[in-house]
């Protein structure tokens, strides 16, 4: 198996499901642009969170359209289809998730889209981490290019 680190939106809401033996399950999907120019086209990933993580908070901001950043295992399921076309997909079993230009409010806990504003930083989400996890195991800052490297971030291109 390959771990993959990708972004997307969500093509739709996400499926919350409890398996025979008692597990929660989340299924998403996410759909991920890939190429350039006339060979742009998007690919679809299949996506799950187990246990405690898909019984948090977290699935109510999982709907259609929004865009997160994901990591885990992948594997690819090939297989042909009744009119003998070759069929793959890929499934990660999702082991980090962070949602993408999604702020709450302090009432209710509400989705809401952040709008574009001129000569702002963008913000991450509040909950998320301010470390990022390495293949050992350990953790490590996450710095900001433009403040590591003395970039000024108020010219407007």
């Amino acid at each position: 198996m390959m771990n993959l680190t990708f972004n997307g939106n969500l093509g739709k809401d996400c499926e919350v499901r409890t398996t025979g033996s008692g597990t929660t399950v989340c299924n998403f999907t996410v759909g991920v642009s890939v190429g350039y120019g006339d060979n742009k086209r998007t690919e679809w990933v299949k996506c799950a969170i187990f246990g405690k993580r898909a019984e948090s908070g977290l699935v109510q901001y999982l709907t259609k359209g929004a865009k997160v950043l994901v990591s885990g295992p992948a594997k690819c399921e090939a297989w042909q289809d009744n009119q003998g076309n070759a069929r793959a997909v890929i499934e990660v079993n999702v082991n980090e998730i962070e949602l993408i230009g999604v702020q709450q409010q302090a009432q209710g806990h509400q989705p809401q889209q952040q709008q574009p504003q001129p000569q702002q930083q963008p913000q991450r989400n509040p909950n998320a981490s301010q470390y990022a996890a390495v293949p050992n195991g350990n953790q490590q800052p996450m710095h900001n290019g433009a403040q590591d490297f003395g970039i000024n971030d108020d010219i407007p291109f």
